[in-house]
């Protein structure tokens, strides 16, 4: 898979940083892994990461808040210009977890912001680059060489899976940015610019817990597996992290 750039979400840890670290150990990586965070100032293993390989660069990106939006897509056009940016992958997200009688409507609101209007409006803003790095490829066809939106979904937002009810803020949002990201494969196709949604299935994360099934090393591993083979007859379909297609 040859990626010239790629741009990461919530990067500063859990499967967000194991991309990050395991892209820049790559061969070939790419020539500019861009690690977005809320708070670079804090992300010391970012920061250690960054010092030992030089393609790797940390962007402040607090989603929610739309002007960090817009600073991050100048530093990357300073950076990559009419090369475009190959992969926005939006990682970020917040799971709360509330039961029917206890879920509030702040609540519901707080995750849908994060995990539904935040990768819409941050994909709306680097869109251009985007489309300039479908148009200068190559290579023909969709595929996360040429330009792709990767959103990260979860099992927890896939309506088939649901045998456990709860979770009233978290279920809804992923529910949503999966049709998103489903609408964004029709919308974006005729730009040569794939959309797929990434399920990372069950992972020993500060999110997933100690009792998870898998480490992020395993995961980051077979998602970026799955990212290497991506291509037309996976626009807009659900990928788990082990190649499996999931259903809504």
């Amino acid at each position: 898979m040859q990626i010239a750039s790629i741009l990461i979400t919530g990067a500063n840890r859990g499967i967000g940083y194991e991309l990050v670290r395991q892209l820049a150990a790559a061969n070939p990586s790419p020539d500019f892994i861009y690690a977005g965070c809320r708070n670079p100032d804090g992300a010391d293993k970012l920061k250690e990461l960054a010092q030992k390989h030089p393609n790797v660069k940390i962007l402040k990106i607090a989603i929610g808040d739309e002007s960090s939006y817009q600073t991050a897509v100048q530093q990357v056009s300073q950076d990559i210009g009419d090369r475009g940016l190959n992969v926005l992958f939006n990682n970020a997200g917040i799971l709360t977890n509330r039961k029917f009688h206890e879920v509030t409507a702040e609540e519901m609101r707080k995750d849908y912001e994060v995990d539904t209007i935040g990768p819409l409006m941050l994909t709306k803003a680097f869109y251009p680059l985007l489309k300039k790095a479908a148009d200068s490829s190559q290579v023909k066809g969709l595929s996360c060489t040429r330009a792709a939106v990767l959103n990260m979904t979860s099992g927890l937002g896939l309506i088939n899976s649901n045998t456990s009810g709860g979770f009233y803020p978290y279920r809804p949002a992923k529910i949503a940015l999966n049709m998103i990201t489903k609408s964004m494969s029709i919308d974006f196709k005729s730009d040569g610019i794939m959309a797929v949604i990434i399920d990372p299935g069950w992972v020993s994360t500060d999110m997933g817990g100690k009792n998870a099934s898998a480490t992020p090393s395993q995961c980051v591993d077979g998602i970026l597996s799955v990212m290497a083979k991506l291509g037309e007859e996976e626009n807009g379909k659900v990928k788990k992290w082990n190649g499996q297609t999931m259903e809504y």
